[in-house]
């Protein structure tokens, strides 16, 4: 497992570096205006109804594909090919659909955008669902190549998109033509696909069964279905809260729909170098663990991302400006997207902490198969998130946002603490965190500044350093957590 994690924040300190790279020049490119935000909606109108198929697929999947390929190496291969033509099924169907309904659908999505942005962005849609097909089947490829525990493709994904994207970036300014950018997404997943399905043929993981039994296809796929079931109406509820969320920023100004992905780069840094890889590598390697000893591990899990992401959270909202500013202000973004940028990130720095460690016990709910308590706890999430977006954009503005997914990641950690009966193993280290919390947040008023951004920048992340260092050493559970990665680094990991 610890392999497992190390591959996978490996490659996605990667893809964050030329994700960077991708959003510094865009920002610098086209802002924050109509390009950018014509180009976001694209994108979040092709991505939503996608996820609605991936998104909960991946928690079923592999630990079936594991369980039919330990019986039978012929009903795990039957088991892959058969969720693949459903995906190319859907996939094709998706693609067709986004180009007969594009203006309805953006409608709905985009309700405040004017026309010429709506017309752009219906441009921009409908290249990217030529690569709904490609995104679909790499994407079950990756679970199986987790399923044999490499975890190379899914590493490198997000940054081979990132560098397709900023290709297309650079092209649509070069030629002057923004209609690149969306083709910028299509050839990423061209070439990711080729990548990964060429790589699996060599491998011998991607061949076809030797016999085909439709008494075998008929078993493999109702247990993936009685599996699936209980998490059946979450993907709408979560992309109907992506959908919703995007259209309220559309209604607030268009600065404010390229200024939530800006705020979100920053705050899926996070999530995607810290709790994805403790999330799949789990998922991959949890199932069929006795109870006792996944709670052990969740205890350790859960102490480890308190210590890095609830300090992590709180500098991000404490120092909100000047971070968005070292990164972005440069170019075309301007004063305007800086606050409006930052008023987002300041929002989700409240329940960052909880977004990241939550997404890792809703997997550990996952290899659990209690998949009803995660569609019961989720829902009430978002659909929280959701409403808070609805009938508060007009009064909070941009902040509404960020405090929307802010209450959703708090709702959804105080729910899977309960159901996996974890909190009186942590209520203690908790409750350190946050009176420790309330002294860092007083230090941040002496207002200790320089002059240049990257400076003032570089100075609060040494007090906070030098903060929080000295925090971990004097709670003696705290140097003990630490300590215990530092011992086990030679040993093999479950």
């Amino acid at each position: 497992m610890r392999k497992a994690i190390v591959s996978l924040i490996s490659g996605n300190l990667l893809s964050k570096a030329l994700g960077l790279i991708r959003e510094v020049v865009v920002a610098a490119l086209f802002g924050t205006g109509y390009v950018n935000g014509a180009y976001r909606v694209a994108q979040t109108g092709t991505l939503v109804p996608v996820n609605f198929l991936v998104s909960d697929s991946l928690t079923a999947f592999i630990p079936l594909y594991k369980k039919f390929s330990a019986e039978n190496e012929d009903n795990g291969k039957l088991f892959f090919w058969s969720m693949q033509l459903v995906f190319l099924i859907f996939s094709i169907f998706l693609t067709f659909a986004a180009i007969i309904f594009v203006g309805p659908w953006l409608s709905i999505l985009a309700p405040g955008l004017d026309e010429k942005t709506r017309a752009l962005s219906e441009s921009m849609l409908i290249i990217m669902s030529l690569g709904i097909v490609l995104y679909l089947g790499s994407a079950l490829i990756n679970y199986v190549e987790m399923a044999h525990d490499d975890f190379l493709p899914m590493s490198m994904r997000p940054s081979i998109q990132n560098f397709g994207m900023l290709v297309g970036a650079l092209f649509a300014y070069i030629i002057n033509d923004p209609i690149y950018l969306a083709w910028g997404f299509t050839f990423s997943y061209g070439i990711f696909f080729g990548w990964v399905f060429c790589r699996g043929l060599k491998k011998g993981i991607l061949g076809f069964p030797r016999k085909f039994e439709l008494s075998v296809l008929k078993e493999v796929s109702a247990s993936f279905w009685n599996t699936l079931k209980p998490l059946i109406l979450l993907p709408f509820l979560y992309q109907g809260n992506i959908a919703i969320e995007r259209a309220a920023a559309t209604l607030i100004s268009i600065t404010a729909v390229s200024a939530l992905d800006y705020a979100k780069f920053i705050t899926e840094t996070l999530l995607l170098v810290v709790s994805t890889p403790v999330a799949l590598a789990g998922l991959a390697n949890w199932g069929g663990l006795k109870p006792e000893i996944i709670k052990a591990k969740l205890v350790e899990a859960f102490t480890l991302l308190l210590l890095f992401s609830l300090p992590v959270s709180l500098f991000l909202g404490l120092h909100a400006k000047l971070l968005v500013t070292v990164l972005f202000a440069r170019g075309k973004f301007d004063y305007n997207s800086i606050v409006v940028t930052a008023h987002i990130l300041q929002g989700m720095s409240i329940g960052l902490w909880a977004n990241v460690i939550s997404y890792v016990l809703i997997k550990a709910l996952n290899t659990q198969f209690r998949n009803k308590a995660v569609m019961g706890l989720m829902t009430l999430g978002l659909l929280s998130n959701a409403l808070f977006n609805i009938f508060f954009h007009d009064y909070f503005k941009e902040l509404t946002l960020g405090l929307g997914y802010s209450l959703y990641g708090l709702m959804t950690l105080a729910g899977c603490v309960y159901l996996l009966g974890i909190w009186n193993c942590v209520k203690n280290g908790v409750a350190y965190m946050l009176f420790f919390s309330v002294i860092y947040i007083s230090l941040s008023y002496l207002n200790i500044s320089l002059s240049n951004s990257l400076a003032n920048l570089s100075l609060n992340g040494a007090i906070f350093i030098i903060f929080w260092s000295g925090v971990i050493y004097w709670v003696p559970s705290f140097r003990a957590s630490i300590s215990s990665i530092i011992i086990k680094r030679r040993k093999v990991d479950v």
